[in-house]
Order: structure tokens, then C-alpha cells, then sequence
């Protein structure tokens, strides 16, 4: 890499980070986010990681549960090493949770666009083509929208890009197999979509290459003895929380479902267009010589692409679907951004004369398209800033927690407050519709649910539309591929009902729910405050002459909107 192109490169990188964090960028820039309160724009899955990296600033040695104390022990269920990391900086340079989302949505992506930079660069030989793919990758509204959500991709994509560095590196072997040994160790404990679509790459790209070589089976069996080596401690993890009874309706609720139906229909209906384009070409090239020069990099790209094609459809062998196979897609669409950039790449070389000025106009007009759509979206949904008259009232309710030095205590708060309490003060709840997320019983979710938030009238009277917050995205699975199954079915038998209904899938008990909120005595609700060892309640102002007056305890904090009561 010459000196040019390390310039080119970062520059290139800043640029992107820049655009990527627009909404921060601006938000610093024009509204003094930095002096505003504590407070991180996001969204769910950024509470979720949030929750996770909090409580791993606790110098926590294992996570958890970070909503639920009583579970806060548990093995982990969510790889930990990422998280780890992130808290251990966090604890380190005793930064809050905002000042660490702005290191990492800065430090962090600036990082992984460096990454990409390098990675396209090396298969394409330092090429215009390989930078068009990097900005391409780094634009594609689905990618553009992730890069800025902590931990994954944040963390999470780094061992799988170090990888794929060794994989294309022109190194000596050892080097580059250890370093892929290493980056998929390191995979064990960052991200599962990772390392099973890489292992399945590797196996692909070993077989091809044993094919051509039997001679070097030896040498390529230390690379898999250094991963199983590394990954023993997420094996005995895994050995240990397999055998426990509430194992299975855990992995349930965040999408492994028991079915060996296909999955993933439109991302395998684009990798199959594509290699039927890849072998048609290859077909093309023998009988007339004439289009494409498909050296080693482009089969390494078409084996990246079964890879995908392995990895989404494994549940034919395991028998266990996982509905959130969209995970797989951003690796996925590596490759097939891959794949356009080398097809380009090929005609460009190929063509003679002014033509070749056509396919660079091209692929330029494609990937400034894409990168203007999607930084164009991104300044639609420029969020209102946090000002002096616009402060979230439950800012207020996490300062005086905060100020008055409460941590690990046990909170029962509403709704809006629930997932960011973990977050913000160190505290826990009674309830959180992201606690689903870790490894815990169903039941106790169930009881938990029953009394949350008991005048919200929305999650009363909506219960089919909060059954996920209990049981995940399982019945919605089931619903789902019944009514796949039924239409299949209504191909050859007359009649067929094609079930849509989630309410038939729901268990009876969950609807009684309705009825037990609305006949709810003070007695049941200071045994089931009691049940969970609840110091604190916060509710809304305006249900102080609700069921929460009669709680016994006193008032230690009143706001406008909210009141938090010291049982």
C-alpha cells in the first residue's frame, strides 16, 4: 500500500464516519448535545446494548440479565467479549453512557470504515473499482442504517473484518491461518452470525481447495485445532445453559424456532440470480471466449455467496430455524456487493475503447446514488434536539436517582421508563420487554407482566399487540410458518385455511391477563411488589389517586409527570 492510497483511505474513512453520523454531527454542532443531559438518542436495540454495557461497567464478570436482578447471575445467553470491552473502557475512563455511545459512534466507525476501505482495496488491487465498492458496501440504505448502533456492528464487525483481511491477503500461510484462526476465535464471543457463516465459508473454500491439492490437509488441520482450542469457553458456556430446563423457551422467544422450512426467501432468491449469472457467464466465456476473466478472487466471491446460501437454510440438518436470519445479511450483502464491484471490474477490462469510460459512468452513478439516497434519508430523520424547554421529564427521575447515589435497587416503573432505567442509574426493574432477550423462564416473564404498568389502559386493553414483550417473536413464528405451510398446501388441497390469526396462538392464560388488571386489589399488588423485593415505584402524576397512593411508603420525589414513592 503505497502512501497515496493509505491518504486516500483516510480521508475517505472520515468522510463516510462524518456522513454516517450526520444526525450526531449536526445535533454537536448546532444543539450542544454535549452540554445537554445524559441522555442518548436511540432506539430498542440500542437500550438493549446500552443495557448490556452498563451493566458490564459494573465490573460485572458475567452478564446476565441487566433488567432483572434475580437473573442478573445467569450464564450469558449474549456473547460477552464485545460487551466486556466496551464497559471495560467505559469503567476505565469513567465515562458515562453518553460520552462512551459518542467515543464508540465516532472512534468505532471510523475504525470499521477504514476496514472496508482496506478490505476492497487489497481484493482489488488498490483499483478505482474496489474504492466504488467500499463507498457502495458502506451505503447501502440497509447497512447505512446499522453503523451507528453500538456494539453490533460497532464491535462485532472488526473479528470479521480482520478476518477477511487474512483470508485476501497475499501473506506467507502460517500468518494467514493463524490470523483467520484467531479472528474466528474471537468470534465466538462477539457474534454467532459471524462465525457459523465464516466456518461455512472456510469449509467451502478448504474442500475447493483439497480438491485441487490433497497434499495439504495437514497444515490446514492447525487452523481448526487453534479455533476449537479458543473456543472452549463458549462450548462449556453453551454445554452448561443447553441443559437448563428454560433453555429452549429462551432461544424461543428471540427467534429459534423447531422447523426445517426454508428461510430467508428473498436474500436466497438474489444469491441464486446471482450465481446463475456467475456460472452462465463462466459457460459464455468457454464456448466464445471472449467476456470475463474469472481469476481466484472472483471464486472466493461465489464461495462467500454459497456460504450464504449454507448458513441460511442449516435448519434442514439441525432441524432449528432461526427467524432472525436477516442477521446473516449484512455479510451476505458483502459478498454481493463483492460480486457487482468484480462483475464491473471484469467488463471494464474487458470492453476496448470509449466503453470504458461508459461502465466506470456506470458504476459511479450507481454507488453515488445509493450514497445520496441514503445520507438524504438520514437528514429527514434528524431527530428534535434536547434543549433547555424540551428535556425528557424522565431525565429528571434518573438525575435524582442518580444524585442520591441509588444503584442496584429494585424499581417498578411504567413503560417509558422501564428499558432505560438499567441503563442510566444501575438499577433494576420488575419488568422490561427487552428482559425477554436473556436466558430466564417464560413463566416468571408472565408473572412479571401481569401488574406492569396497571393504569396504562394501552397494555390492557392491546394485549395481543404486547404478547412479544413476554413470549418474543415465537407464536409469531408459529403463525407464520403455519399460514407458509397452509398456502403450500392450498396449492393441492381445496379449502384450505390459511391461518393469520395471532390470538389463536396465544395461550388462554395470557388473555385472562385483561381481567386481573382490572380487578386488581392493593393486596394482590403489595404481593406482587413484595414478590420481586421492590424498593421504589415511579409512576405518572397524574395516577396519584390511583392504586400507587395506597402503596405504603413515602414520597421522596415528585415532578410534574412523574413520582417515585420509597416503599
Amino acid at each position: 500500500m503505497t502512501k497515496k492510497h493509505i491518504i486516500l483511505i483516510l480521508l475517505l474513512s472520515l468522510v463516510s464516519t462524518l456522513l454516517v453520523q450526520w444526525n450526531l454531527t449536526r445535533a454537536i454542532l448546532l444543539d450542544d448535545y454535549l452540554k445537554k443531559p445524559n441522555i442518548v438518542y436511540e432506539n430498542n436495540d440500542e437500550q438493549y446494548y446500552l443495557s448490556l454495557i452498563s451493566e458490564s461497567a459494573k465490573g460485572r464478570g458475567s452478564i446476565g440479565n441487566p433488567f432483572l436482578k434475580e437473573w442478573s447471575e445467569q450464564p450469558y445467553l449474549y456473547v460477552p467479549l464485545n460487551v466486556q470491552f466496551v464497559g471495560f473502557v467505559q469503567r476505565t475512563l469513567h465515562f458515562d453512557v453518553k460520552a462512551v455511545s459518542i467515543l464508540f459512534d465516532y472512534g468505532a466507525v471510523y475504525i470499521l470504515m477504514m476496514m472496508i476501505f482496506i478490505l476492497f482495496a487489497l481484493i482489488f488491487r488498490y483499483h478505482l473499482f474496489g474504492y466504488l465498492g467500499s463507498i457502495g458496501y458502506i451505503f447501502l440504505p440497509r447497512m447505512f442504517d446499522i453503523w451507528k448502533r453500538p456494539i453490533s456492528p460497532q464491535v462485532n464487525f472488526i473479528p470479521l473484518f480482520v478476518f477477511f483481511y487474512f483470508y485476501f491477503s497475499k501473506i506467507s500461510f502460517w500468518k494467514r491461518e493463524l490470523g483467520m484462526a484467531f479472528a474466528v476465535g474471537a468470534m465466538f464471543y462477539t457474534y454467532p452470525y459471524h462465525w457459523t457463516f465464516v466456518l461455512a465459508f472456510l469449509v467451502l473454500s478448504d474442500a475447493q481447495t483439497f480438491y485441487q491439492n490433497r497434499k495439504i490437509l495437514t497444515q490446514y488441520f492447525y487452523k481448526y485445532l487453534v479455533m476449537a482450542i479458543i473456543s472452549i469457553g463458549y462450548i462449556l458456556n453453551f454445554y452448561y445453559i443447553h441443559n437448563l430446563y428454560y433453555y429452549m423457551e429462551s432461544m424461543g422467544r428471540i427467534g429459534a424456532l423447531a422447523s426445517r422450512m426454508p428461510a430467508g426467501y428473498y436474500t436466497q432468491a438474489l444469491i441464486v440470480g446471482f450465481l446463475i449469472i456467475y456460472f452462465a457467464m463462466r459457460l459464455f466465456d468457454k464456448t466464445r471466449g471472449m467476456l470475463c476473466n474469472c481469476d481466484t478472487d472472483f471464486n472466493k466471491i461465489i464461495l462467500g455467496l454459497c456460504a450464504g446460501l449454507v448458513v441460511l437454510n442449516q435448519q434442514f440438518v439441525t432441524g432449528m430455524q432461526l427467524e432472525f436470519n436477516t442477521h446473516y445479511l449484512p455479510v451476505i450483502l458483502l459478498f454481493v456487493v463483492f460480486y457487482i464491484s468484480a462483475l464491473f471490474f471484469i467488463l471494464w477490462q474487458n470492453v476496448i475503447g470509449k466503453n470504458k469510460n461508459i461502465v466506470l459512468v456506470c458504476a459511479l452513478i450507481l454507488t453515488l446514488s445509493l450514497a445520496i439516497i441514503s445520507v438524504r434519508n438520514e437528514t429527514r430523520v434528524y431527530p428534535q434536539p434536547f434543549s433547555d424547554k424540551n428535556i425528557p421529564n424522565t431525565f429528571l427521575v434518573y438525575n435524582w436517582l442518580q444524585k442520591n447515589n441509588i444503584t442496584n435497587e429494585i424499581i417498578y416503573a411504567p413503560d417509558d421508563m422501564a428499558n432505560d432505567i438499567p441503563i442510566y442509574t444501575g438499577n433494576y426493574v420488575v419488568f422490561s420487554e427487552l428482559a425477554r432477550l436473556q436466558l430466564m423462564p417464560t413463566s416468571d416473564l408472565f408473572n412479571r407482566f401481569k401488574y406492569f404498568d396497571i393504569t396504562n389502559t394501552t397494555i390492557t386493553n392491546d394485549l395481543i399487540g404486547r404478547q412479544r414483550d413476554v413470549f418474543g417473536i415465537f407464536y409469531t413464528a408459529r403463525m407464520q410458518k403455519d399460514a407458509i405451510r397452509d398456502r403450500i398446501k392450498s396449492l393441492f388441497v381445496n379449502n384450505t385455511i390459511v391461518r393469520k390469526n395471532i390470538s389463536d396462538y396465544i395461550p388462554r392464560d395470557f388473555n385472562n391477563i385483561r381481567m386481573m388488571r382490572q380487578t386488581i386489589s392493593i393486596k394482590d399488588f403489595e404481593k406482587y411488589l413484595d414478590t420481586y423485593n421492590t424498593k421504589y415505584i415511579i409512576y405518572k402524576t397524574s395516577d396519584r389517586n390511583s392504586l400507587y397512593n395506597k402503596i405504603n411508603g413515602s414520597i421522596v420525589f415528585e415532578s410534574i409527570e412523574y413520582t417515585i414513592k420509597q416503599r
